[in-house]
């Protein structure tokens, strides 16, 4: 016996885990060969395939000038009958077995890109969830600085308030200057509660959109 090796391309409608038959090249009367699809297999991918064929012998083609071989008694009915029922029983198996082996591909391959969709889905909610948390940091920076830059403004007026202005409207200019800071703390310090009560509520949802999508790719998984 010797090898040979065979390229075989895998075409559209083919599915990995298929047996499909191989004829040798290159040969007047070419040998059929039976070969099963790896289950990475897809369209345009190239396969190299070692089969081991008969080695020939010295003086193959030519005409030896041996003697005819003798023939068989023909088979009777009964077993050619029962040969036939043998061939389409062997038939009818290995057609089960091809249809059990493609449902079976079809059905990972399906469940591996819901898997992929989920594992796509849960990134996306992640994602999302941080840039909306980065988007609050950075809108809770410029509200610090923008509140110090208001206290550090209403000090300086309170500051020169006190220097060359009568007692009265010193005293009546501090207390209008600390009642709009204290106003307006109370008003930023809501408005940041509430903003920060919303935020809160939209990376919970986004958390649990994320956690959904896991379960259900676990779920699909384990299924």
């Amino acid at each position: 016996m010797q090898t040979k090796q065979l390229i075989v391309t895998v075409t559209p409608g083919m599915v990995p885990g298929q047996r499909i038959a191989v004829l040798e090249p290159g040969t007047p009367s070419p040998r059929r060969f039976e070969i099963t699809l790896p289950p990475n297999a897809y369209p345009g991918m190239k396969l190299q395939i070692v089969v081991h064929v008969p080695t020939p012998f010295p003086g193959a083609g030519f005409n030896l000038n041996l003697p005819p071989k003798p023939k068989l008694p023909p088979l009777s009915e009964e077993a050619l009958r029962t040969l036939e029922v043998s061939r389409t029983l062997d038939q009818l198996v290995r057609r089960v077995e091809l249809a059990h082996e493609q449902e079976l591909a079809r059905a990972l391959a399906v469940e591996r890109m819901r898997a992929l969709e989920a594992q796509r889905s849960a990134a996306e909610a992640a994602r999302r969830a941080q840039l909306e948390f980065r988007h609050w940091q950075a809108a809770e920076k410029l509200r610090l600085a923008e509140e110090r830059r208001i206290e550090l403004e209403v000090r300086a007026v309170l500051g020169r308030l006190f220097k060359g202005v009568e007692k009265e409207v010193e005293r009546r200019e501090k207390a209008a200057a600390k009642q709009a800071l204290q106003e307006y703390r109370q008003r930023v310090l809501l408005e940041q509660k509430q903003r920060a009560v919303l935020e809160k509520e939209a990376l919970l949802r986004a958390n649990a959109a994320a956690l959904a999508a896991v379960g259900r790719a676990l779920r699909t998984a384990r299924g």
